[in-house]
């Protein structure tokens, strides 16, 4: 699902910038089938995770873009740290303020919940 996500977002902005066409499907493509894979690897209950993981899918994006557009090596170094890096960072904060004012809502209720049981002994 993330990746029809990704895929259906990504036209769209290829259709709003068509300077770059089918580089933003692509690379959010990729970064929806990456989300799904981590879905079930990672514990998402945990806002840093949550957080930390918006940012390096963020990374990986604006450093495709950055590759994808072209240019030199030096051009596209400045272009993800001038212009990506930013943006990761500034995605990552905007997640963590979204999640943080309606994560209660959005979220399952059992995410949050859960608890380290101990073991309980035989008697």
């Amino acid at each position: 699902m993330a990746v029809i996500a990704g895929f259906l977002v990504g036209i769209y902005q290829d259709l709003y910038v068509p300077n770059m066409l089918g580089q933003h499907a692509l690379a959010k493509t990729c970064i929806g089938y990456a989300a799904g894979v981590l879905s079930d690897k990672i514990s998402v209950e945990h806002l840093p995770i949550q957080t930390a993981t918006v940012f390096s899918l963020a990374v990986f994006h604006e450093l495709f873009m950055a590759v994808s557009a072209g240019g030199s090596p030096g051009a596209m170094i400045s272009r993800f740290f001038i212009r990506g890096l930013p943006s990761a960072v500034y995605t990552a904060l905007f997640a963590l303020i979204l999640v943080g004012l309606f994560g209660a809502w959005l979220l399952p209720k059992e995410w949050g919940q859960a608890r380290f049981r101990g073991t309980r002994r035989a008697r």
